[in-house]
């Protein structure tokens, strides 16, 4: 999966590898795309959204013994009309009706959601009482084009999010240069110190962060155009996946057999559950995450993987004009295989087969 960051350098990649995901990842997968999603936007897509229900949970590990967020940053590259939104609403459903639930207070709701934790096996604990009131207990926010400062508050009230960005305003504004910082401590999970006149300092404590970047190839020429060099080589870019989907012919339905509608049951009720499980751990006040460690064949991959990039960033190499990218990439491996380890809820740490998929 990690090649798919550099089709902006002119290879010619291969269609993504859908036998990379996991059975749970697949099935949803095969549904979006065979409801019409270009598969490669799909599989990205599930990817992403993936790694969010699980964010608030769990931590990785890393093989030197290091803790990394399991967080994600996607950048989609894609003409209108590819199939972009319509795959994204469909996974964006169950993190919005918690959200809608949240805000609401809805007790009758939120007693489901603690129904779908107990199917992870969390033990359910009557919450004690919490410094904050009445306030909403949120599991994971989502948030479209905020202003740095927006998610920083945001941040203040939910210790997760995920920010959806469709026309690339993250990058064209004109505090983009002076925020880079902000992007990069939210994926990373750093704690921040956040100023404010009206309300003074206000501390956040590892909070997490994913961003989902959807734009046309326009607007992507047009940020390459002012500030692509920077970007490319910056360490904001080098954690996140960059994926672009070339223009293909229209793909003309069939009018004899038209798509039924989507059945995603797994993927909702594997969603609410987590989502449930870090809104019981809120109202608890539990603030630790589960540290998910690899066995010794998952370590030996991730390290064999970071040695792999590392000679591709060298001089001579095919990533020398990107060598802020090598460094990271096992640390978005591990990323990814163990949030298919959690969603998928397999037993034990992360397997070197789990390792191998990200690879």
């Amino acid at each position: 999966m990690s090649e798919l960051l550099y089709g902006d350098l002119g290879h010619r990649l291969p269609d993504f590898p859908l036998d990379t995901l996991p059975p749970k990842m697949r099935g949803t997968a095969d549904e979006l795309i065979g409801n019409g999603g270009n598969r490669a936007i799909v599989a990205t897509l599930v990817r992403h959204y993936s790694l969010l229900s699980v964010q608030p949970l769990v931590d990785g590990e890393m093989p030197h013994g290091g803790k990394v967020p399991i967080t994600s940053f996607v950048y989609l590259n894609a003409v209108s009309g590819s199939g972009k939104t319509v795959p994204r609403e469909a996974l964006e459903r169950p993190f919005l009706a918690c959200q809608l639930a949240c805000e609401a207070s809805d007790e009758q709701v939120m007693q489901r959601y603690e129904v779908a934790a107990q199917s992870r096996g969390l033990p359910i604990a009557r919450p004690a009482m919490r410094p904050d009131g009445d306030k909403p207990v949120h599991a994971t926010k989502l948030l479209t084009d905020p202003t740095p400062e927006g998610i920083a508050d945001q941040l203040i009230m939910c210790r997760s999010i995920g920010v959806s960005d469709d026309e690339g305003s993250l990058l064209t504004a004109p505090w983009f240069g002076r925020s880079q910082s902000t992007y990069i401590r939210l994926i990373d999970g750093q704690t921040q110190a956040i100023a404010r006149k009206a309300t003074g300092l206000k501390m956040l404590v590892e909070p997490r962060g994913s961003i989902l970047i959807s734009v046309q190839p326009e607007v992507t020429a047009g940020f390459d155009a002012r500030r692509g060099q920077l970007f490319r080589q910056s360490a904001f870019a080098s954690r996140g996946l960059m994926v672009e989907v070339p223009e293909s012919p229209p793909r003309f339905m069939d009018v004899e057999k038209l798509p039924s509608p989507l059945k995603l049951d797994v993927w909702n009720h594997q969603v609410a559950g987590f989502l449930g499980e870090a809104i019981v751990r809120a109202k608890c006040g539990v603030s630790s995450r589960n540290v998910i460690q690899g066995t010794a064949q998952a370590k030996r991959c991730a390290a064999e993987l970071h040695n792999e990039y590392l000679h591709r960033s060298m001089r001579g190499g095919d990533l020398a004009e990107l060598p802020e990218h090598g460094p990271r990439q096992m640390e978005n491996a591990v990323k990814l295989a163990v949030g298919m380890h959690v969603f998928e809820q397999m037993p034990g740490d992360v397997s070197g087969e789990t390792m191998e998929r990200t690879s």
